[in-house]
């Protein structure tokens, strides 16, 4: 879904008209609240043992090191600076480095958030509660939005990330079985 989409299925739920700007802001603000949902790589690179390297400043956490592109094999000789910016490894190697950041923010509405297609709904939730707190005449209005914001779209967003995981486990262990 592009901004565009999310803005147009989040309108129903409006009485107000909502501009492009006003939702252009809000569904960034949601996805600034999304956390570490994109996954990413570093290149496979040879490494030294025993030398920190840096990783990509987006890094959040490294999830996984897979030996010279070979996704079937996890290499666990590794370890992250204190601050989480940098790794090192036991042994000298050819490495993929794995590692979760945040999604970056739309430059205009015509963009597709940078997350798995099944976050998207969780975007629209969370539009529809930021409008309707910045346009709320009334507490009743106020409390509306709040509850999309601060409990639909938090609640939405666990049940896409448990949706996402048991996938993922599924699709290893088929992997798993058919070796």
């Amino acid at each position: 879904m592009t901004g565009t989409q999310i803005k147009t299925q989040a309108a129903p739920m409006m009485r107000w008209t909502m501009d492009d700007a006003d939702a252009l802001i809000g569904i960034n603000s949601g996805i600034l609240k999304m956390g570490d949902i994109v996954d990413d790589e570093v290149a496979s690179a040879a490494y030294v043992s025993g030398t920190w390297y840096n990783l990509p400043s987006t890094c959040i956490a490294v999830t996984e090191v897979n030996i010279d592109n070979d996704k079937n094999t996890s290499y666990t000789g590794w370890r992250t600076s204190a601050n989480g910016q940098e790794i090192i490894f036991n042994d000298d190697g050819t490495y993929v480095i794995h590692y979760s950041r945040n999604p970056q923010t739309l430059t205009a509405l015509t963009g597709t958030p940078e997350m798995h297609v099944s976050y998207h709904d969780c975007l629209v939730t969370y539009l529809i509660g930021w409008y309707k707190y910045k346009k709320a005449i009334d507490n009743d209005e106020k409390q509306e939005g709040s509850l999309f914001m601060n409990t639909q779209f938090p609640m939405e967003l666990a049940k896409t990330r448990r949706k996402l995981r048991r996938r993922v486990i599924q699709m290893i262990a088929s992997r798993d079985y058919r070796s």
